[in-house]
């Protein structure tokens, strides 16, 4: 548990440099922007981390089920917690990609999740061009095909090109392997 909670602040701080690092450059150069997200999964057996920032997100499907590990740090997603917004009418909101917290920007609230690392589930990362998109009930059933995770990306980025793109559209996915599975 020391180990792991140390982990945990380990992360935060380097979130909070990057961050910094990202402001002082910003304010170096006089630019204007230079904020972005941070998703990033790290396991380390039996746990795995995830560390994030901004609308990019993490799944996991296991079992058959799909699971979004990050909560979007948004307004639209702020005000359906606070209970001042539907989730449907956060859907539809033009404050579903307005960032409350961005690496670089004016907060950048770490998320750090810990859990378990097994091999029976695999992990996706995407940006929120894939999820504006693409469903999670979509992301669900090509996951479920069992195609390599290469064919399974370049297929959830080519449908979610195809129904307009309209921003960055990366998605990375892995399993956990253990040191004497086959290449």
């Amino acid at each position: 548990a020391e180990q792991r909670d140390t982990a945990v602040e380990s992360l935060r701080a380097s979130v909070a440099k990057a961050h910094q690092t990202l402001i002082e450059a910003r304010n170096a150069d006089d630019r204007k922007h230079g904020a972005t997200t941070l998703t990033m999964y790290a396991a380390f057996w039996p746990y795995a981390f995830v560390l994030h920032v901004g609308d990019s997100r993490l799944y996991r499907f296991r079992d058959g089920a799909l699971e979004r590990l990050t909560t979007d740090q948004t307004v639209a997603q702020m005000m359906v917690e606070s209970g001042a917004m539907s989730p449907d009418a956060a859907e539809r909101s033009q404050l579903k990609h307005v960032l409350w917290s961005a690496v670089g920007s004016a907060e950048a609230v770490p998320e750090v999740i810990v859990t378990d690392c097994t091999r029976r589930g695999v992990v996706l990362l995407c940006t929120d061009g894939l999820t504006k998109h693409v469903t999670d009930a979509e992301i669900a059933a090509y996951m479920s095909r069992c195609t390599s995770t290469a064919t399974t990306c370049k297929a959830l980025i080519d449908l979610a090109l195809s129904r307009g793109g309209t921003d960055n559209v990366t998605v990375v996915m892995g399993r956990t392997r253990q040191p004497d599975d086959e290449q």
